[in-house]
């Protein structure tokens, strides 16, 4: 019998998903037998919304990761804060890591999860370029994904359009704010998380659900 999903829809330049990302990993850890755990793109930054962060991201440096770190007890690391924020020449545009991901998860569908985790990491912990696809070579080598290979489909314009089609899906299903989380069982979707939510108050959802429309 399939198992009913958990969609985890982010964005990997979001920084309220970077301080959920330990969350939803904990929740896999805890209910992957009952769930399967995806995570779903929605496009937060693209086109003309994309620019420096002095340019149109100025909030960045007004207080808003401190209150991400003291709402959710992540920490963004000195790099991103020495190399990217204070700088402030930083490109935010959330299509070329979008498609990063799109590759990583296809060669592994059972670690979403991690992979999402570990693009945010590399952007805000150790303040790599995510619109530079070499700095997704090391994740290529740690999913199993040949450089070579990574290279080429990162290039391919059908990628781009596969995670496009991927924002496009997210759009139609009102998904408007990121994080979010929505369980689907059969043909029922339930949104159990808007925004970040504490750890405890979506594993109480999830049991509810488990007791409740399982099984």
């Amino acid at each position: 019998m399939k198992k009913p999903q958990v969609m985890y829809i982010l964005d990997p330049l979001c920084g309220w998903c970077y301080g959920f990302s330990p969350v939803i990993k904990q929740l896999k850890d805890e209910y992957s037998q009952v769930f399967d755990f995806r995570a779903y793109l929605g496009g937060m930054v693209l086109g003309d919304r994309a620019g420096t962060i002095n340019e149109k991201f100025t909030f960045l440096k007004e207080g808003a990761l401190e209150r991400v770190e003291q709402a959710t007890g992540v920490n963004f690391g000195d790099a991103f804060k020495t190399e990217m924020l204070d700088k402030g020449d930083y490109v935010i545009n959330s299509e070329p890591p979008s498609i990063a991901l799109t590759i990583l998860r296809e060669a592994n569908p059972d670690q979403h999860i991690e992979i999402a985790h570990d693009v945010q990491n590399a952007l805000y912990q150790n303040g790599k370029n995510l619109n530079d696809p070499k700095t997704f070579l090391p994740l290529a080598d740690k999913y199993g994904v040949a450089r070579d290979e990574f290279t080429q489909k990162f290039a391919d314009e059908a990628y781009r359009k596969q995670t496009f089609a991927e924002f496009q899906m997210v759009h139609e299903l009102g998904i408007k704010g990121y994080p979010s989380v929505v369980v689907i069982v059969g043909e029922q979707g339930y949104l159990i998380g808007r925004g970040y939510q504490p750890y405890g108050q979506i594993s109480e959802t999830l049991k509810k659900i488990k007791e409740d429309k399982l099984p």
